[in-house]
């Protein structure tokens, strides 16, 4: 650092210095280019517990299987889907080595099986 006396370069130091827009501030944080996200068990209907063979019968839908059916992961019923519809799943979503999720399209129809858990009340 070092002392300026000309006030003329100070004045144009200064100026220089100064914030002139915001509009030089580039960053997507800013912009208002954001997708909304959507819901998709509102758009799909939800179809339980159904026999794999089943599934080519339904439109878009989403197939839940629960616990109480003795599945406690979809890894084997990912395997049966390959090797019935020779179809590689997208969207795999798996917690340590049990999978719990997983999407594909069959004919054009958005299919997503996952796992869930019925809660029984307790008397």
């Amino acid at each position: 650092m070092y002392l300026i006396n000309d006030n003329k370069i100070k004045k144009s130091l200064s100026e220089k210095a100064k914030d002139k827009s915001e509009s030089l501030l580039k960053s997507s944080l800013f912009e208002n280019d954001f997708k909304a996200k959507t819901n998709i068990f509102n758009e799909l209907s939800i179809v339980e517990n159904v026999d794999l063979n089943d599934i080519k019968t339904y439109g878009s839908s989403i197939f839940m299987f629960t616990r109480d059916n003795g599945i406690n992961d979809l890894n084997k019923v990912f395997e049966d889907f390959i090797k019935m519809y020779k179809i590689v799943p997208s969207n795999i979503k798996a917690i340590n080595h049990k999978i719990s999720k997983f999407e594909c399209g069959i004919d054009g129809k958005n299919i997503i099986l996952l796992l869930t858990q019925i809660l029984m009340e307790i008397e």
